[in-house]
């Protein structure tokens, strides 16, 4: 992505607001100045808050997905699914709620977050309270190398399940489905 900016009176430079993607993350910036030998090497950090998000499919990562809208939401909010996203979200890592929010899906038996029986589901951070309500939490699997309890949901913080089924996880080592 590339824009252009303007240096004010006082030095600094501004440019207008651009979208380089909608992922959350930090991004390796280099800057050209014009008539400037060396660059400007920074980080830009890209950061979204939805008070409201809404899943949209299925995918594990990525605009529209769960994992998005988690890291996405505004502590304290709710997310939602669009209607018909129906199916199985398998995932190839945990999904970690590290804030306050709940996850309203479509119903147990419309909609299931998959370890893939290979990684824990669900991890709440300490200090986290969150509700999930009307989701399957499904083959979870931990051993000593990636957790060894807590295949299905590993809870540090608060949780609270409703209306969902927590089922064929698998810890190879210790304690917790």
């Amino acid at each position: 992505v590339t824009t252009t900016a303007a240096t004010g009176s006082n030095g600094v430079a501004t440019a207008s607001t651009f979208t380089a993607n909608n992922f959350v993350g930090s991004y390796f910036v280099t800057a050209s100045v014009s008539g400037v030998a060396s660059p400007a090497n920074f980080t830009m950090a890209n950061f979204c808050a939805s008070s409201s998000p809404v899943v949209t499919n299925l995918n594990d990562a990525g605009t529209g997905s769960l994992r998005n809208a988690v890291a996405c939401v505004a502590s304290g909010s709710t997310i939602t699914f669009q209607s018909g996203v129906t199916g199985t979200i398998t995932q190839s890592i945990t999904l970690n709620i590290g804030k306050n929010l709940t996850i309203t899906g479509p119903g147990a038996g419309s909609l299931a977050l998959d370890g893939n029986s290979a990684n824990r589901v669900l991890f709440v951070n300490p200090g986290v309270t969150a509700t999930i309500t009307g989701v399957t939490i499904q083959n979870g699997a931990v051993n000593s190398t990636n957790g060894a309890s807590g295949a299905g949901i590993f809870v540090q913080g608060a949780l609270t399940l409703n209306s969902s089924v927590v089922t064929h996880n698998v810890s190879h080592e210790a304690a917790g489905g």
